[in-house]
């Protein structure tokens, strides 16, 4: 006998199912999108020609990579999510690499406001770490620009920006020069720092990796976004107009959290379509919605509460927790404490669903529910980096 729970688990396992023959099928439809976007000259987020590709395939102007025997000072910068980051980085030799960092919070206001605003928050910490590590202002010093978001790379120091990601939607800045738009900042608060190179965290990340080991070729992140870099040789990329480099090779930030923008083969479903009408760039990154940090608790958020309306979860009294019906109120790291729980009364669940949504449920079925909705989403979420990973090991197999 089909009971009412059966249909409703059956629904539920179907929505995040992704076979093997399915995720073949997806990482055939990337390679194509790879080979289109190195062809395709055009980066805009509103091309939709059927020669245009989801994959931006960005050639970085980073034409060699580190010999790991460098050395020397300069400032970094990592703007990414929620935290900004300052560093000052010494580069010893032999890979070796001194670093140290303070870490900002980026607020909401800076998030959605006028981009000078932003612009000029970075410049302002940039004066802050100076000031606390004891390194003198009237120095100069050059500083690499790690900027985790689409840019339309120009030259090794400029860039403009294709589109917010990450439900960043500041004002005046698609279509800018970021580093310009830093440097006007800088030079506002007579700060002798010149911008000397623009990267993608991706490609900073390769980078950064291949100082240390010189077999490098690509860098993954899987954080509160997702891209990946690899480097690729220039015979490959017919849209690089930049004649020749160095090592014939040039790396490329793929910019993989817009993949299958068009919906073609992403395994889409209702609850990836709320995520995505409510997210600051509805329509575009879906890739990213389904796979990084930003998001995936916020999809657990929306499955239980969808099941709570139902009446499948959680007792009446808990249905109405605040914290249940608030957007983002669940942090990605409860998932990760949930699918690794292994007690055999689910303790470590109960404790978390406490902490995070103030609700104190007793009950074995609730519990084995929200365990099995954790490991759906986060199976789904590696299945689906597992495949651009895939993408990109292809390329050095073939």
């Amino acid at each position: 006998m089909v009971t009412s729970d059966d249909v409703w688990q059956s629904e539920l396992e179907a929505a995040f199912s992704l076979p093997t023959a399915r995720l073949q099928s997806i990482l055939q439809f990337f390679l194509g999108e790879m080979e289109r976007g190195l062809s395709a000259a055009d980066q805009s987020s509103s091309s939709s020609s059927s020669s245009s590709s989801s994959l931006k395939m960005i050639p970085s102007f980073v034409d060699s990579l580190p010999a790991g025997t460098e050395t020397g000072r300069m400032l970094a910068l990592d703007l990414g999510g929620t935290n900004f980051r300052v560093f000052e980085v010494v580069l010893k030799g032999d890979g070796a690499v001194a670093a140290r960092h303070n870490k900002y919070k980026v607020s909401d206001a800076h998030k959605v406001g006028p981009a000078e605003d932003l612009f000029g928050f970075l410049a302002e910490c940039i004066k802050d770490f100076l000031v606390t590590s004891g390194l003198p202002l009237d120095e100069t010093y050059v500083l690499g620009f790690t900027f985790s978001f689409p840019v339309d790379q120009t030259s090794i120091n400029s860039g403009t920006l294709i589109e917010w990601t990450k439900d960043f939607t500041c004002t005046h800045a698609v279509g800018r020069d970021v580093c310009l738009l830093l440097d006007q900042a800088l030079r506002k608060l007579a700060l002798k720092v010149r911008v000397a190179a623009l990267v993608n965290d991706t490609v900073g990340t390769l980078i950064a990796h291949a100082y240390q080991d010189t077999k490098t070729v690509a860098g993954v992140i899987l954080g509160t976004g997702t891209n990946a870099a690899y480097v690729e040789k220039v015979a490959n990329i017919p849209k690089w107009h930049g004649g020749a480099t160095k090592t014939d090779s040039m790396v490329i930030n793929i910019e993989w959290g817009g993949f299958d923008n068009q919906k073609k083969v992403l395994p889409v479903n209702k609850y990836d379509a709320s995520i995505d009408a409510a997210s600051g760039n509805p329509g575009v990154y879906l890739y990213e919605k389904m796979v990084s940090g930003h998001y995936l608790g916020e999809l657990a958020r929306l499955i239980f509460l969808d099941l709570a309306t139902q009446g499948h979860l959680f007792a009446p009294r808990d249905r109405v927790s605040v914290k249940l019906h608030t957007p983002h109120s669940i942090e990605t790291d409860f998932l990760s404490l949930v699918e690794s729980d292994t007690t055999a009364d689910l303790a470590h669940t109960k404790k978390a669903l406490a902490d995070q949504l103030a609700i104190a449920t007793e009950s074995p079925k609730d519990l084995q529910t929200v365990h099995r909705i954790c490991h759906l989403i986060g199976l789904r979420a590696a299945r689906l980096a597992a495949v651009g990973v895939a993408a990109v090991v292809n390329i050095f197999l073939f």
